[in-house]
């Protein structure tokens, strides 16, 4: 077997975590998730490592990306 593969992927580039988290979940709305739930989807994303730490807004935009589109 191969080693496993994993991306990594920082807070700063919102725009990539949008589209790895819609691949994962593409049935959800991200409008209605709270910060804690949408940070428990971005830790469990597999063969994703994501860097850093979410700033001021951070979740917030994401939630926007995800359901406007990037």
């Amino acid at each position: 077997m191969g080693a496993a593969v994993t991306t990594t992927i920082s807070w700063s580039h919102l725009e990539e975590l949008v589209d790895v988290l819609r691949a994962a979940h593409p049935r959800v709305d991200p409008r209605a998730l709270d910060d804690g739930e949408l940070g428990a989807l971005v830790a469990g994303l597999d063969g994703v490592s994501v860097s850093g730490e979410p700033g001021p807004g951070d979740f917030e935009a994401l939630r926007a990306l995800w359901h406007w589109g990037a």
